[in-house]
Protein backbone atom coordinates (compact mmCIF):
# COMPACT_ATOMS: atom_id res chain seq x y z
CA UNK A 1 0.00 0.00 0.00
CA UNK A 2 2.80 2.34 0.48
CA UNK A 3 4.37 2.09 -2.63
CA UNK A 4 0.83 2.89 -4.47
CA UNK A 5 0.86 5.98 -2.03
CA UNK A 6 4.39 6.81 -3.09
CA UNK A 7 4.22 5.97 -6.40
CA UNK A 8 0.88 8.17 -6.95
CA UNK A 9 2.57 11.09 -5.20
CA UNK A 10 5.28 10.88 -7.34
CA UNK A 11 3.01 10.88 -10.25
CA UNK A 12 1.51 14.13 -8.59
CA UNK A 13 4.09 15.86 -8.31
CA UNK A 14 5.69 15.33 -11.84
CA UNK A 15 2.78 16.31 -12.89
CA UNK A 16 2.52 19.50 -10.83
CA UNK A 17 5.80 20.16 -12.32
CA UNK A 18 4.75 19.66 -15.50
CA UNK A 19 2.11 21.83 -15.44
CA UNK A 20 4.37 24.83 -13.80
CA UNK A 21 6.12 24.26 -17.11
CA UNK A 22 3.63 24.62 -19.36
CA UNK A 23 2.44 27.56 -17.57
CA UNK A 24 5.88 29.36 -18.61
CA UNK A 25 5.67 27.97 -21.73
CA UNK A 26 2.20 29.73 -22.90
CA UNK A 27 3.81 33.05 -21.46
CA UNK A 28 6.84 32.36 -23.56
CA UNK A 29 4.44 31.34 -26.68
CA UNK A 30 1.83 35.00 -26.45
CA UNK A 31 4.94 37.34 -25.78
CA UNK A 32 6.49 36.44 -29.50
CA UNK A 33 3.00 37.26 -31.40
CA UNK A 34 2.39 40.53 -28.67
CA UNK A 35 5.72 41.32 -30.25
CA UNK A 36 6.08 40.16 -33.92
CA UNK A 37 2.57 40.36 -34.80
CA UNK A 38 -1.10 38.90 -33.99
CA UNK A 39 -2.64 37.90 -37.29
CA UNK A 40 -0.35 34.86 -38.55
CA UNK A 41 1.56 33.73 -35.34
CA UNK A 42 -1.10 33.48 -32.95
CA UNK A 43 -2.63 30.67 -34.23
CA UNK A 44 0.78 29.24 -35.02
CA UNK A 45 1.63 29.51 -31.07
CA UNK A 46 -1.63 28.40 -29.80
CA UNK A 47 -1.56 25.27 -32.11
CA UNK A 48 2.02 24.55 -30.98
CA UNK A 49 0.89 24.91 -27.04
CA UNK A 50 -1.93 22.58 -27.67
CA UNK A 51 0.95 19.85 -29.35
CA UNK A 52 2.92 20.43 -26.67
CA UNK A 53 0.84 20.67 -23.90
CA UNK A 54 -0.80 17.54 -24.72
CA UNK A 55 2.67 15.51 -25.73
CA UNK A 56 3.54 15.97 -21.98
CA UNK A 57 0.26 14.63 -20.53
CA UNK A 58 0.85 11.84 -22.75
CA UNK A 59 4.35 11.06 -22.24
CA UNK A 60 3.84 11.57 -18.16
CA UNK A 61 0.77 9.16 -18.94
CA UNK A 62 2.48 6.15 -20.30
CA UNK A 63 5.89 6.89 -18.69
CA UNK A 64 5.17 7.99 -14.82
CA UNK A 65 1.25 6.81 -14.86
CA UNK A 66 1.76 3.29 -16.46
CA UNK A 67 -0.92 4.10 -19.55
CA UNK A 68 -3.64 4.66 -16.91
CA UNK A 69 -5.68 7.85 -16.58
CA UNK A 70 -6.49 8.49 -12.87
CA UNK A 71 -7.94 12.01 -11.26
CA UNK A 72 -3.61 12.64 -9.82
CA UNK A 73 -2.35 12.97 -13.62
CA UNK A 74 -4.84 15.74 -14.75
CA UNK A 75 -5.12 17.16 -11.47
CA UNK A 76 -1.71 17.51 -10.62
CA UNK A 77 -1.49 19.73 -14.09
CA UNK A 78 -4.34 21.83 -13.35
CA UNK A 79 -2.75 22.39 -10.15
CA UNK A 80 0.80 23.28 -11.25
CA UNK A 81 -0.85 25.96 -13.93
CA UNK A 82 -2.65 27.39 -11.59
CA UNK A 83 0.48 27.62 -8.80
CA UNK A 84 2.41 28.90 -11.89
CA UNK A 85 -0.53 31.97 -13.12
CA UNK A 86 -1.18 32.62 -9.52
CA UNK A 87 2.60 32.78 -8.39
CA UNK A 88 4.51 33.47 -11.10
CA UNK A 89 3.40 34.65 -14.24
CA UNK A 90 3.62 38.02 -13.56
CA UNK A 91 7.62 38.37 -12.85
CA UNK A 92 8.01 36.35 -15.78
CA UNK A 93 5.67 38.73 -18.34
CA UNK A 94 7.39 41.31 -16.70
CA UNK A 95 10.81 40.25 -17.38
CA UNK A 96 8.97 39.76 -20.70
CA UNK A 97 7.98 43.30 -21.01
CA UNK A 98 11.67 44.50 -20.24
CA UNK A 99 12.77 41.85 -23.52
CA UNK A 100 10.17 43.71 -25.64
CA UNK A 101 11.59 47.37 -24.82
CA UNK A 102 15.32 46.52 -25.31
CA UNK A 103 14.20 44.16 -28.71
CA UNK A 104 12.24 47.27 -29.73
CA UNK A 105 15.83 49.67 -28.66
CA UNK A 106 17.98 47.11 -30.67
CA UNK A 107 15.62 47.54 -33.13
CA UNK A 108 15.69 51.52 -33.67
CA UNK A 109 19.49 51.74 -32.94
CA UNK A 110 19.58 49.16 -35.99
CA UNK A 111 17.49 50.72 -38.26
CA UNK A 112 19.55 54.55 -37.71
CA UNK A 113 22.51 52.94 -38.61
CA UNK A 114 21.17 51.74 -42.05
CA UNK A 115 19.57 54.83 -42.65
CA UNK A 116 23.37 56.58 -42.40
CA UNK A 117 24.92 53.87 -44.37
CA UNK A 118 21.89 53.70 -47.12
CA UNK A 119 22.93 57.75 -46.91
CA UNK A 120 26.55 57.55 -47.13
CA UNK A 121 26.28 55.21 -50.31
CA UNK A 122 23.55 57.57 -51.79
CA UNK A 123 26.44 60.61 -52.04
CA UNK A 124 28.35 60.84 -55.76
CA UNK A 125 31.36 61.08 -53.07
CA UNK A 126 30.23 57.49 -51.90
CA UNK A 127 31.13 54.61 -53.59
Amino acid sequence: METVLLDQTKVFVYASAAGIALGLLYDIFSFFPDVFGQKVLRPVFDILYCVAFMSVFIFLLQTAAGGIIRWYLPGGMILGLCLYFFGFSDYVRLVLSGLERAALAVKRFLVKIIKKISVFFDHPWGC
